[in-house]
């Protein structure tokens, strides 16, 4: 069997810290990586039901019981040499480093035995937000008339306002417990990038 490619997962405070740009910066500036995305599975993805409900009224949830098992497959077989197409028709090779979006670190089911390194992006909540809203704006929601923006934005912040920070603050502690980097989002992205690199060198992940 092959031997197993380093994984370093990117995890963040809530939606619009950055990961997908962090992740794309560190393809961009190591030597044979590759990028794998949690969101090209979203619609594959089983969530506990009523999930952030009851993370606001403070029962407990326990993060392996969100699933993905075409995700943890094909991050399986990456991980050890193989080629998949996730599920947006995209065929993904393998390669020495996989850079891996994943929002919830390495607690799912199955990532601890898959994942090397956890990085997460801290970023204030406001302005995570922003982003988030602002890139709906401009890019997600560009085959929409404006009427229909404004009504996917308004609903998404009525969600936000009556518990989905709360749910973001709360699956932030999980992460930030997990992971071995904290990366300041405030900072550029190249900044994070050096000091990722930097924190991958002194664990002896980068050749």
């Amino acid at each position: 069997m092959n031997s197993k490619r380093k994984v370093i997962a990117v995890c963040g405070s809530s939606s619009g810290v950055g990961k997908t740009t962090l992740v794309n910066h560190l393809v961009s500036v190591i030597p044979n990586s590759r990028a794998f995305f949690f969101d090209s599975y979203e619609s594959t993805t089983i969530y506990p039901e009523n999930m952030f409900q009851k993370l606001v009224t403070g029962e407990e949830i326990n993060p392996e019981d969100i699933r993905n098992n075409e995700f943890y497959e094909d991050l399986l077989k990456l991980s050890f040499g193989g080629s998949v197409i996730d599920p947006m028709n995209r065929v993904i090779k393998s390669a020495d480093y996989l850079i891996v979006e994943e929002p919830f670190g390495n607690l799912r089911f199955g990532m601890k035995e898959l994942i090397d390194y956890v990085i997460c992006i801290d970023l204030p909540f406001d302005i995570a937000l922003a982003r988030r809203l602002v890139r709906n704006y401009r890019e997600n929601f560009t085959d929409l008339s404006y009427e229909e923006r404004e009504t996917l934005i308004m609903e998404y912040l009525e969600q936000y306002l009556h518990g989905g920070r709360i749910g973001y603050k709360k699956v932030f502690n999980w992460v930030a417990g997990c992971s071995d980097l904290m990366i300041n989002g405030m900072k550029s992205t190249e900044e994070q990038g050096e000091d990722v690199l930097n924190a991958l060198q002194n664990a002896k992940l980068l050749r």
